[in-house]
């Protein structure tokens, strides 16, 4: 389980790195529809990342011999300095979304446009819907 999960870190933290940097620096050239289709990438990528070896065409000759041992040897490898930079890194990414949240909150005008439920913002560039229970 947890070697699936490393190797699914990788190809995620890519994923997620360029759709951040597309939708930080392109957002003004690309249409903000097609931004948010986008993010249909991560889940593709993941299915694609998962694809059953079965399915996977494999040469025939990587595979020339197993070697078997009497008493095989299992040696596995401490996952604790795996762990606490995983817990490292998700609690420098959670301070970093509140802390953007709260200062976003903080910035949004109460003040409503004519006949439209919209806010404004001096950080928003774009139009977005803000908060978790019932976005507005």
């Amino acid at each position: 389980m947890i070697d699936w999960i490393i190797a699914q870190q990788g190809m995620l933290s890519v994923t997620l790195a360029l759709l951040i940097f597309t939708e930080h620096f392109l957002t003004q050239k690309l249409d903000a529809s097609l931004t948010y289709k986008l993010w249909i990438l991560v889940p593709v990528c993941l299915l694609l990342n998962n694809i059953p070896m079965s399915i996977v065409a494999i040469p025939s000759n990587d595979f020339s011999r197993y070697v078997v041992g009497i008493t095989p040897t299992l040696t596995t490898r401490d996952a604790a300095p795996l762990f606490i930079t995983w817990g490292i890194g998700v609690c420098v990414i959670t301070a970093y979304i509140l802390v953007h949240h709260l200062t976003t909150w903080a910035s949004i005008g109460k003040r409503r446009a004519v006949h439209t439920n919209a806010y404004y913002s001096s950080k928003a560039t774009t139009p977005m819907l803000f908060g978790f229970i019932a976005p507005n």
